[in-house]
């Protein structure tokens, strides 16, 4: 049974990769077939569909989103707003690549309405975890907002996804990293050496 399991996950994993790179879209079963050297078949046994795909790729990415949470709930405020940061940048990473809503964003009028529900759900636990942060952080005193939580949380977010999209039209690496340190100056955050990132 590990041989199905293990080819599902390669198959997933493959499809993140092009999800993230070239867009839901501009892939197919055929792609990730040749890069696997499995027949398309193969695919068809665990996927019957490419949106029944396009559902797990989201799935994937909102299990472990979950993880993430239950691993730094205990962390303060500014270590959980640092470290979703980090984790925005892991998205990017070396070669141009963006985050789900921008994969979604770009093609939402043409992508089935499962994938779209799917990625407002996604979208929906992020930004509720970032409301969450903001909100104990000012509670704590950790941050200082001239907005609301939920305005300062959407400024973020819109923020972080046009980076995103600019750090890849410019092929600029440091667009990203700088737009993170103005999110940081603008709630005033002050750098701790044993902050952890």
């Amino acid at each position: 049974m590990k041989p199905v399991v293990d080819t599902r996950e390669k198959i997933v994993t493959l499809a993140r990769d092009y999800f993230q790179n070239v867009g839901f879209q501009s892939f197919s079963f055929q792609n990730i077939a040749d890069d696997l050297g499995i027949k398309k078949a193969s695919i068809h046994y665990h996927y019957p569909s490419k949106d029944e795909l396009g559902l797990e790729i989201l799935e994937v990415y909102y299990r472990d989103f979950e993880e993430y949470k239950k691993n730094i709930k205990e962390r303060s405020p500014r270590v959980r707003l640092f470290g979703l940061f980090k984790l925005y940048d892991s998205y990017t990473g070396e070669n141009g690549r963006i985050c789900p809503f921008g994969v979604v964003g770009a093609e939402y009028h043409v992508l089935a309405q499962t994938i779209r529900d799917k990625t407002r759900v996604l979208h929906n636990q992020h930004r509720d975890f970032l409301i969450q942060t903001l909100d104990d952080g000012i509670k704590d005193g950790s941050f200082t907002l001239t907005l609301g939580v939920r305005d300062t949380a959407d400024l973020f977010m819109s923020a972080i996804q046009g980076a995103m999209q600019i750090s890849r039209i410019r092929m600029d690496k440091e667009y990203f990293p700088k737009t993170i340190k103005s999110l940081k100056l603008m709630i005033q955050t002050k750098e701790h050496k044993n902050v952890g990132f």
